[in-house]
C-alpha cells in the first residue's frame, strides 16, 4: 500500500479583525508540527481584493483554507462566504465560520451558503487554544483538500467563458 504525503506547505487564509484572535490562532499554527503559510486580511474587502473574485482575473489567491470572522468591516463575513461560494474556481476551499455569534440564524444562513463548518469562538483562551488546534488538526492532517493547479485552473477559466 502507498500513502501518499503531501509535504507542501498549507496555504491557510484567516480573515478577521480581532488582533487578539489573529495573534491566538498564529500562536496555535506555531504550536502544531504543520508546515504552514498563513496570509491575514482585516476585513472583508480587503478578503475579497486578496480573493480576487472576478473570474475573469489572471491572478488569483487560492488558499487551501479560509478561517472566516462573520463581523467584520467593509464586508461583512456572510458576503465573503457568499461570493466564494459561487465562485466556480474557490468554491471547493473549506471554509471554516469562526465567530463569536452562537445565533441560530447566523449558524443556519452560513451553512445555506455552503460553509464547511461553523464554530463559535469559546470565551475562554486555554478553550480557544483548543478547539483551534483540533480544527487545524482535522482541517490540515487529515481531511484530504482538493488541490488547485495553473493547469486546472485556466481549463476552469476557459469553460466559463
Amino acid at each position: 500500500m502507498t500513502v501518499k504525503i503531501d509535504v507542501r506547505p498549507r496555504k491557510i487564509f484567516l480573515v478577521e479583525d480581532n488582533a487578539a484572535d489573529v495573534r491566538a490562532l498564529e500562536e496555535v499554527l506555531n504550536s502544531c508540527d504543520l508546515s504552514y503559510e498563513l496570509t491575514i486580511a482585516e476585513n472583508g474587502a480587503i478578503a475579497r481584493d486578496m480573493l480576487n473574485l472576478e473570474e475573469s482575473s489572471s491572478k488569483q489567491y487560492i488558499p487551501d483554507i479560509i478561517f472566516l470572522d462573520l463581523n467584520l468591516p467593509k464586508k461583512n463575513g456572510r458576503e465573503l462566504l457568499k461570493e466564494i461560494k459561487q465562485n466556480h474556481i474557490l468554491k471547493k476551499i473549506p471554509i471554516i465560520d469562526l465567530t463569536t455569534s452562537s445565533s441560530e440564524e447566523d449558524i443556519s444562513l452560513c451553512y445555506d451558503l455552503n460553509a464547511n463548518c461553523y464554530i463559535t469562538k469559546p470565551m475562554k483562551l486555554s478553550e480557544f487554544f483548543q478547539v483551534i488546534r483540533r480544527t487545524i488538526q482535522y482541517w490540515c492532517e487529515i481531511v484530504e483538500l482538493p488541490s488547485f493547479n495553473e493547469l486546472e485552473i485556466k481549463k476552469s477559466r476557459i469553460l466559463l467563458k
